[in-house]
């Protein structure tokens, strides 16, 4: 019989397809591919990576040195706009140097242009060691936002108060950027409840006593129980700092247990107000000082102040909680000129904790150069500072801004958070849908308007109406994701706009890896699917990076500045050989044909495509398989590996195929099988011996009918 040629073109049509019965899809789609591209009518060897920095080895503290790489952003900063400059920041463990303990997380500036790093973390004691300078508390959540337009960036990682640094505008040198600090007022919410403010009318001249309507006497309009609170007491001279007041023993009634060396004891029983009130201490030279009493007319606690408090000094007192309450978000994003806070846990000095997966609280309104310096709603002047309860009691994962709202996902929820332009309630919460949700922080990403999303049971577009959700991978490689999550990593997940290629890349543990060793790659404007290996990332963002050279056809610009229209994705890698110092890569993506391996080595990767038990005519017919042409341009030798069978359910493997070839991309255009059976399985791949770029444009199958044996 006369032999047909089977053509097979249009490969970006449906590129990788997992989940279906191979036996039942076209021919071209394709049931595997790894580090392959489909786009511009072809599938393309995909292109590797290069280490930006190798072994970072940043400055720790004295007895300590650096260790795993945990998080990497990018600082789009405007001050190094106009030099072609940039930063990164990088969170990096703290181990010490004496048996390698992880004690805590450090944070680094990164300046691209010429790999300058500076330490930003706080010098105090921030995880409540007793220890300075042992940095952030060990977390596997961080996330950040940027703010103010760019000249501040907040981090968070889930176990403490948010952080920020706001740089001083024109400021481009590293040195002078400010460590990282706590959000002013973040804790306000719950704690430290103002109960006086008074400002001191009468003066006192050389009067050492007063009675109980003297203006150096101050009741609190409250009866403190000493037990459960103690007292801050402030004083502020005009135009000047405020200066904290020390409490001291009463020289008449002083009570029981009073308090001694500033502090007052869980026991203090104050003694009733006097008919005539002394000076409050027992030390005429001391500064500012306060007695307590108790008026028993009022039933509330009075302070009285010894005659260094005078004219016009305003005068503060604050009630605070024994157990002072700290809070904590699992996600913290800027929508407009506030920030919002999701899945929040409020904790007290005793271990008490307070879960609240479901409550989002937005801050006031941020003055313009400045972050928010309110998050309480009842505060005077509050303006957007709120808090709402989600009508599910799932975990807030993750918020992004679409079209002029946000949106905040839970595992299985979206709400929507708007502007209302009303005083009374400036922002309103609404639920959109309860059928979908969010797998993880950083699982959302937005492109051309609309939202893709890592859901907990399947990938989907979402633009704002819940009527227009789509599944993007459903029938492909829902399963094949689903299945092949590490779940008990997943919240290492993360995803990337590739914008200059049209993809969307979810990187991910895979199996039993902790650290994210696979991409999910979607192109969104030809929506197919293909695979990409990882090694060791734990973390990544898109960003600009360093040029290699005028002369170079993939960064041509200098190895000093970087291409704001150029971006990469960026990639935080954790090495397990040949390391001398953390351990750790900064790489840029995306950039030449070497991958960086796991010993710290360039390293020639393997791109393939498979195809398993495809059917040319009804499968009835035995065929006779001749040949496959390549439609391939480039460089290199691909390996052509077939495999014939004749039922539906045959097992391929193709580390043991019928026929192996090669194919010389530069001058072959054929590889002969020589096969018989109904269904083909092939799988083309370049081996490790290609750095080079090549793609495959179609192919053309040689195939001979052989009856129905």
């Amino acid at each position: 019989m006369p032999s047909k040629i089977i053509p097979i073109t249009n490969l970006p049509e449906f590129g990788v397809v997992k989940d279906p019965p191979t036996v039942g899809l076209a021919p071209n789609v394709f049931t595997d591919a790894r580090n392959i591209r489909f786009r511009d009518m072809a599938a393309w060897k995909m292109k590797g990576e290069v280490a930006l920095t190798y072994d970072l080895n940043p400055t720790m503290p004295s007895n300590y040195s650096a260790g795993e790489i945990v998080y990497i952003t990018w600082w789009n900063n405007p001050n190094l706009i106009p030099s072609k400059s940039t930063y990164y920041v990088f969170v990096i463990e703290q181990r010490l140097t004496s048996g390698n303990a992880l004690k805590g997380h450090r944070v680094f500036l990164y300046r691209a242009s010429d790999i300058v790093m500076n330490d930003i973390t706080p010098t105090t004691d921030l995880q409540g060691s007793g220890t300075a300078n042992e940095g952030f508390s060990v977390s596997t959540d961080w996330q950040s936002t940027e703010f103010a337009g760019g000249f501040c960036i907040i981090l968070n990682n889930g176990t403490q108060a948010p952080h920020y640094i706001m740089d001083l505008h024109g400021n481009t040198n590293i040195a002078n950027v400010p460590s990282l600090a706590a959000l002013p007022a973040w804790d306000s919410y719950n704690t430290a409840p103002k109960v006086l403010e008074a400002t001191v009318k009468v003066g006192y001249g050389t009067q050492t006593t007063v009675d109980e309507g003297q203006p150096r006497l101050f009741d609190l309009g409250q009866k403190v129980d000493f037990s459960k609170n103690t007292l801050y007491v402030t004083k502020q001279t005009p135009n000047e700092t405020t200066t904290e007041c020390p409490p001291v023993k009463a020289a008449v009634n002083p009570g029981s247990n009073w308090p001694t060396g500033g502090a007052i004891g869980t026991n203090f029983t104050p003694g009733n107000v006097p008919a005539t009130v002394s000076q409050a201490n027992t030390d005429a030279t001391s500064n500012f000082q306060y007695a307590i009493y108790t008026n028993t007319d009022s039933d509330t606690t009075n302070i009285v102040f010894n005659t260094n408090i005078v004219q016009d000094d305003v005068v503060r007192c604050f009630v605070i909680s024994r157990k002072p309450v700290t809070n904590t978000c699992g996600v913290i994003r800027s929508f407009g000129s506030f920030l919002v806070a999701g899945n929040l846990k409020e904790s007290t000095s005793d271990g008490t904790i307070n879960e609240m997966p479901g409550v989002v609280r937005t801050s006031d309104v941020a003055v313009p150069g400045s972050v928010p310096q309110n998050w309480n709603p009842f505060a005077a002047g509050t303006n957007t500072a709120d808090e709402f309860t989600l009508s599910d009691t799932s975990t807030v994962q993750d918020m992004l801004e679409l079209q002029g709202n946000m949106y905040i996902y839970t595992n299985t929820s979206i709400h929507n958070l708007r502007l209302t332009n009303s005083t009374v309630t400036p922002v309103a919460f609404t639920p959109v849908t309860s059928q979908y949700g969010c797998q993880t922080t950083e699982g959302v990403i937005e492109f051309d308007g609309k939202h893709l999303v890592v859901g907990s049971n399947d990938i989907y577009l979402f633009s704002g109406n819940p009527g227009n959700i789509t599944s993007i991978a459903d029938s492909r490689i829902r399963d094949y994701f689903y299945a092949n999550l590490n779940n008990a990593a997943a919240n290492n997940l993360f995803t990337l706009r590739n914008q200059a290629n049209d993809e969307i890349w979810i990187c991910y543990p895979k199996g039993t890896s902790t650290k994210c060793n696979e991409a999910l790659i979607y192109n969104f404007r030809l929506n197919n699917w293909t695979l990409r290996d990882l090694n060791g990332i734990i973390s990544g963002v898109i960003a600009p990076v360093i040029g290699a050279g005028t002369s170079d056809a993939e960064r041509p610009w200098t190895t000093s500045t970087v291409n704001f229209n150029k971006l990469f994705p960026v990639l935080a890698q954790v090495f397990t050989s040949n390391i001398s110092h953390s351990g750790s890569s900064i790489l840029a993506a995306d950039v030449g044909y070497q991958h960086r391996s796991l010993a710290n080595t360039a390293v020639n990767y393997t791109s393939y495509l498979e195809r398993e038990s495809m059917s040319m005519t009804p499968e009835f017919y035995t065929e006779q398989f001749h040949s496959i042409a390549l439609l391939t341009q480039g460089a290199g030798t691909l390996n052509v590996k077939t495999i014939s069978s004749n039922a539906p359910a045959s097992t391929i493997d193709f580390s043991s195929p019928t026929v192996t070839g090669t194919f010389a991309i530069a001058t072959a255009y054929k590889s002969d099988a020589r096969l018989n059976g109904r269904f083909l399985s092939y799988r083309i791949d370049d081996g490790t011996n290609t750095a080079t770029s090549w793609n495959l444009a179609g192919l053309q199958i040689e195939v001979q009918e052989g009856g129905t044996r």
